[in-house]
């Protein structure tokens, strides 16, 4: 440990770091941290796998601290196995020289993020000419009745029907602006006290920022993904394009990605070429990069910035 204490501040430390050493059986352990905050509501859940040669091992975890943490006492509590291995106490304060006079942004737990980003999305269905479900998308609502989605949701629909969290069917074919090749289209639903995420702060997100969005389960119903920011690149026709850890379902396409405030910071999707989401190698010569022969492996998934 480089710099051993038990207070950090929020606007000067980036992370946190709690070391725990154990005695107990050799073998293949499992490691849980949870991370409470001064309410003692549960935070964060980190855990990994430790193959233990002696009866004497360790481990670490750790957490980012971003200026928005809430001050106060929080407890990081060991578990091996399922069962408590002891806890550790830490501070929080806000850095010396900080301002006082803006209270810190409270960081939401993963089920209440789960929760807003519920309340604003929903199943976006491609119907045919003959009244049949095509496909099956999704979409969020940004203030004003805005609903955004990928373009590849509308595309050949003779009209759209919106599936809202809470039951309703709305059937839409107002689109305000669309782009193919950028892979998002926007929606208006003329529908009152609509629920709706914010929209971050235009760039604001780094490549290694966590983040968040719902894929669908194969029960049909929405599960939160906990991910991270691995990438960007930037296409001649496409635009720019981030990298996430873990791919979608084809029925999470068009669904929001939030930081870890909620607030969104792009769309799930993100064709390369339009029509070809599940492909998982991507000529760059049809992306206009003259580079004969030459393609792209997808890793993981990819999302379009806000």
């Amino acid at each position: 440990m480089d710099d051993p204490r038990s207070v950090f501040y929020a606007h000067q430390d980036k992370q946190v770091i709690v070391y725990f050493e154990w005695q107990g059986p050799r073998g293949h352990h499992k490691f849980e941290g949870f991370w409470k905050d001064p309410a003692g509501k549960l935070v964060i859940v980190s855990d990994f796998q430790y193959e233990a040669s002696t009866d004497q091992f360790a481990g670490y975890w750790t957490m980012l601290l971003s200026d928005g943490a809430t001050p106060g006492i929080w407890t990081l509590e060991a578990h091996i196995d399922g069962e408590s291995a002891g806890s550790h106490t830490f501070e929080v304060t806000s850095a010396p020289g900080a301002s006082e006079a803006t209270p810190a942004r409270r960081l939401p737990s993963a089920s209440e993020l789960y929760g807003e980003m519920l309340k604003a999305t929903v199943f976006v269905q491609k119907m045919s000419t003959n009244g049949d479900v095509a496909e099956t998308h999704s979409g969020f609502f940004l203030e004003n009745g805005m609903l955004v989605t990928a373009f590849e949701a509308i595309d050949g629909a003779t009209r759209l029907r919106l599936i809202l969290a809470d039951g309703r069917k709305i059937e839409s074919d107002k689109v305000l602006a669309w782009s193919r090749w950028q892979d998002w289209a926007i929606l208006y639903v003329d529908s009152d006290k609509l629920p709706h995420l914010e929209s971050a702060k235009p760039a604001s997100w780094e490549v290694g920022d966590r983040c968040f969005f719902l894929d669908v389960a194969s029960e049909g119903n929405r599960v939160i993904v906990d991910e991270n920011i691995t990438g960007k690149n930037e296409f001649p026709r496409a635009g720019l394009r981030l990298n996430v850890s873990f791919p979608s379902g084809r029925q999470a396409i068009g669904s929001p990605l939030v930081n870890e405030y909620g607030d969104v910071i792009g769309m799930i999707g993100g064709a390369l070429i339009p029509g070809a989401t599940s492909l998982d190698t991507v000529d760059l010569n049809l992306m206009g990069v003259p580079r004969a022969g030459a393609t792209i492996v997808m890793r993981g998934g990819l999302a379009v910035p806000l």
